[in-house]
């Protein structure tokens, strides 16, 4: 029994739970976390498409619902920013964050506010999302929000537009352009 306790310990969980303890900074000890891009789309309204309180929860919802699917047994939030809330800021955690392949992506919290090292264009399950993809973000080069969100997340109708970036473009991949809300598009989604 000594023995269990001591590798328990040692792999970082908790000898009475099973599950990994956060270290000092609040960081889960059980190594890097994951992002990934989800495989399916949606409309600009993801308070609706997530049967969230707002637009963010929407989203983290979204996230979730995904990241079940691929049974990745953890919890994520959405790469998004509303009018007031930058995307940067609701990302927990300091890192790093490899996709679900395995490949390291983000090294730390700075560089997200940069380019990810490769192209965050694995899904839930580890597969590649084909094509040129959009990814609804509503934040800028940095981590920091626009003012195109759909109306924070909540608006699917023509008279809106939303900020999305590129899954294949390190450069672009949280700001490349703008689309109609009506237009569907995939979601970055980070381990919390």
């Amino acid at each position: 029994m000594r023995f269990l306790t001591l590798f328990i310990a040692f792999a970082g969980c908790s000898p009475s739970s099973g599950t990994p303890t956060p270290d000092a900074s609040g960081d889960l000890t059980s190594g890097p976390k994951r992002v990934f891009v989800t495989s399916s789309t949606f409309k600009g309204d993801l308070r609706t498409a997530g049967g969230g309180s707002d637009g963010l929860d929407g989203g983290d919802r979204l996230c979730n619902m995904a990241a079940a699917s691929g049974k990745l047994g953890a919890t994520f939030t959405a790469w998004l920013s509303s009018s007031s809330t930058d995307a940067l800021s609701r990302i927990a955690g300091s890192g790093p964050w490899q996709r679900t392949d395995g490949s390291p992506a983000f090294a730390d919290r700075s560089a997200l506010a940069a380019s990810p090292a490769v192209n965050v264009d694995k899904d839930e399950n580890g597969a590649l999302v084909v094509a040129v993809t959009t990814v609804w973000t509503g934040t800028l080069q940095g981590g920091t929000h626009s003012s195109q969100t759909c109306a924070d997340w909540t608006d699917a109708t023509a008279g809106n537009m939303g900020l999305y970036g590129i899954d294949g473009a390190a450069m672009g991949w949280t700001s490349t352009g703008t689309n109609p809300c009506t237009q569907s598009s995939h979601l970055y989604c980070f381990e919390n």
